[in-house]
């Protein structure tokens, strides 16, 4: 294939205009250019040539002569373009993590139904619609929690779940076995979490109880997985139980 037509199609692929593509094919193939030899090449306007090289200039495309008397550019390595891809990629899971927020506070409440129910979930996805939904708790949240937790939830939702919680002046009592990873969201007003020796509560997954909400997540190969029992009188019986603690 054409080399002009692989850059093409690339600069397409993540997001650059074909305009830019001819700039940059000109000055590869061509240059160095003078704006006006830019606009020739390129088959560009001149007035439009000087906005382009500001996008070409913010994606380290091109290299200008500050030393020429009017203006040298020449094309920048196309390995510069990782720069672009790395910014790409964490604007990504930022946008990925921002969903999630949007979905689980605008989305399916009926974890939260006064019915009795079991609903399943998994992996990391579903770990984080059960932090969201502790969010609508209308009873101070109890449980206890195995550190694997800690790594499945990213530090943006974990940021944005201790926001919600304090605004919403919740309260939450956590035992652990070990306080080595809660030392930030102790800070948190309203959640309070104890440490518990292994010998009396060895804490290999998690339960959390909420209304009558009763979740409880363990992990395979690194991913979690559990269930959501919604029974007044279960839920009950475990606040009951995790008092005495």
């Amino acid at each position: 294939m054409d080399p002009r037509t692989i850059i093409h199609d690339y600069f397409a692929q993540i997001g650059l205009s074909p305009e830019v593509s001819q700039i940059y094919l000109a000055l590869m193939t061509a240059g160095p250019f003078t704006i006006s030899e830019l606009s020739r090449h390129a088959g560009i306007e001149r007035t439009r040539i000087y906005r382009l090289l500001d996008e070409l200039t913010a994606n380290q495309l091109i290299i200008s002569d500050p030393t020429a008397k009017k203006g040298l550019y020449r094309a920048a390595p196309l390995s510069n373009l990782h720069h672009l891809l790395d910014s790409k990629t964490q604007t990504i899971k930022q946008l990925k993590d921002n969903l999630t927020l949007i979905e689980y506070s605008l989305g399916d409440r009926r974890i939260n139904t006064p019915t009795d129910d079991v609903t399943s979930f998994s992996q990391a996805d579903g770990l984080r619609h059960i932090w969201w939904s502790l969010l609508d708790s209308s009873t101070p949240i109890m449980g206890y929690q195995d550190s694997a937790v800690f790594g499945a939830l990213s530090q943006t939702f974990l940021d944005e779940w201790a926001q919600q919680f304090q605004h919403r002046q919740l309260q939450a009592k956590i035992f652990v076995n070990s306080i080595e990873h809660t030392q930030e969201l102790s800070a948190i007003r309203g959640l309070k979490y104890y440490t518990i020796d292994s010998s009396k509560l060895d804490i290999s997954h998690s339960c959390l109880v909420w209304d009558d909400n009763v979740a409880t997540i363990s992990w395979h190969q690194g991913q979690a997985f559990g269930i959501v029992h919604r029974n007044r009188q279960y839920a009950l019986a475990q606040r009951q139980w995790l008092a005495q603690l």
